[in-house]
């Protein structure tokens, strides 16, 4: 496994901080909260499929976690949550980045089809974290 932090997690995350601590500055000053801004130095258009696919593209990432969770000797459990946890973040940005792109309707339809597909056998809750805690529990 190689051990070290993902370049876009890594660029994201600092950009998230740098765009924080401007907002942070810029309440202060009285004028409220700066656009958010990611890796590439701009605002993001939510409506750029291929540039938000680019932004956080997490292929390399799903590539070594499927290794070291199909070859278990592949890497530890940290290896598996280090993985995850780099994964999960750069999902949950961009997520939420495409939420303030959607309508109501959209954003209705949406939560209905996250329920039925939570609701699901196989769906992302048994598929996902289930296998996540086996893992863990085998490695020990």
């Amino acid at each position: 496994m190689q051990k070290q932090v993902d370049k876009v997690f890594f660029s994201q995350l600092e950009a998230l901080r740098e765009s924080a601590d401007l907002s942070a500055i810029s309440i202060i000053a009285g004028k409220g909260l700066t656009a958010p801004v990611f890796c590439d130095g701009k605002q993001p258009d939510g409506l750029d499929e291929s540039g938000m696919s680019t932004a956080f593209d997490r292929a390399a990432l799903n590539a070594e976690y499927m290794r070291v969770v199909q070859q278990p000797d592949a890497g530890s459990h940290r290896d598996v949550q280090a993985l995850k946890t780099q994964m999960d973040v750069l999902s949950g940005m961009e997520r939420d980045l495409r939420m303030r792109y959607r309508t109501r309707s959209r954003m209705s339809a949406h939560g209905i089809a996250r329920l039925k597909s939570h609701g699901l056998a196989d769906g992302p809750i048994a598929r996902g974290a289930l296998q996540l805690v086996k893992l863990l529990m085998d490695a020990q």
